[in-house]
């Protein structure tokens, strides 16, 4: 890779991302779920109240700011699931949360919250059961005041190609929306998925979408970065400040870490971490959207 910085224009490693599995439950069965893969035979678990708590207290000690992506599993079907946002926008440090949801729940009568919270849908073209829903879900909560994104899993399978495209061009009508192409993981999120030639081709569109990914003065949106492969690190020094909380309240440091830290033990965790400090990246590849974001400087030969 000829660059020496990359960045996303809008990240800065001056806060804390974190991700908190609250189940693993989930009405779809995706093939190429990472988490469904990562858990195995642990998945399917409802997440306990007692974890709920520990994990919020943890997060209210949180020192450095902090964003919080709410995930699985499906989000919405934890019966916990009002509980913690109601918590979690009353944390001075909390800058807000993205609900990363699958749509198949009907959201009409989700509670109202602040501007802090917004929604991620994940379209899934092979499993999604009802798109109208899907669509009326995203139209819903645009329509409260709710900042909306949707991600189109990019799945392999020509067959589904033509309804991938008709996705993103419903999507691109509907106002207020923010659309992002999702490219699917190898066997982890250090391994990229090996599409075919001519699924190139047919996404080219996908060019000319949002550029937000800054290589010293380029910028690049995911279909060329991908396309391109400009995802090695390797050497690199990445500040990654990015956390995962598991359904047990097991919190790591994101690619970097392989013990896990109970929260239920170490309340103050999150407390103790008052910098983001850069690592040096031991991977050949990066396709996880969160770590593609951070501060990445080439270190001298």
């Amino acid at each position: 890779m000829k660059y020496s910085i990359q960045h996303h224009n809008q990240q800065n490693p001056d806060h804390i991302n974190i991700h908190w599995d609250v189940l693993t439950i989930c009405q779809l069965k995706c093939t190429y779920c990472y988490a469904r893969n990562e858990y195995g035979e642990k998945w399917g678990q409802l997440g306990k109240k007692e974890v709920v708590d520990a994990v919020v207290e943890s997060l209210r000690r949180c020192t450095l700011p902090f964003n919080l992506g709410l995930l699985g599993g499906e989000p919405t079907l934890s019966p916990y699931y009002n509980y913690i946002l109601e918590e979690l926008v009353k944390i001075q440090s909390f800058k807000g949360v993205y609900v990363v949801t699958n749509g198949e729940k009907d959201l009409t009568n989700h509670p109202q919250y602040d501007d802090k919270v917004a929604f991620l849908f994940s379209y899934h073209p092979a499993d999604c059961t009802d798109r109208d829903k899907f669509l009326n879900n995203i139209k819903l909560m645009i329509s409260r005041g709710y900042q909306c994104k949707v991600n189109i899993m990019l799945h392999h399978d020509k067959n589904l190609w033509p309804t991938i495209k008709e996705m993103f061009d419903i999507c691109a009508n509907i106002e207020g929306l923010k659309i992002h192409p999702h490219f699917i993981y190898g066997k982890d999120v250090h391994t990229l998925f090996n599409y075919r030639e001519n699924f190139w081709e047919y996404f080219k569109f996908l060019e000319d979408f949002e550029k937000d990914l800054v290589y010293d003065d380029d910028v690049f949106n995911d279909y060329q970065i991908f396309n391109q492969g400009l995802t090695n690190f390797k050497g690199w020094s990445c500040y990654n400040n990015n956390y995962e909380i598991d359904v047990n309240g097991n919190v790591i440091k994101f690619c970097i870490d392989k013990k896990k830290t109970s929260l239920i033990d170490n309340l103050d965790f999150f407390k103790n971490i008052t910098k983001t400090i850069p690592m040096i990246c031991p991977h050949n590849a990066c396709n996880c959207d969160g770590l593609l974001k951070q501060l990445k400087v080439k270190n001298a030969s």
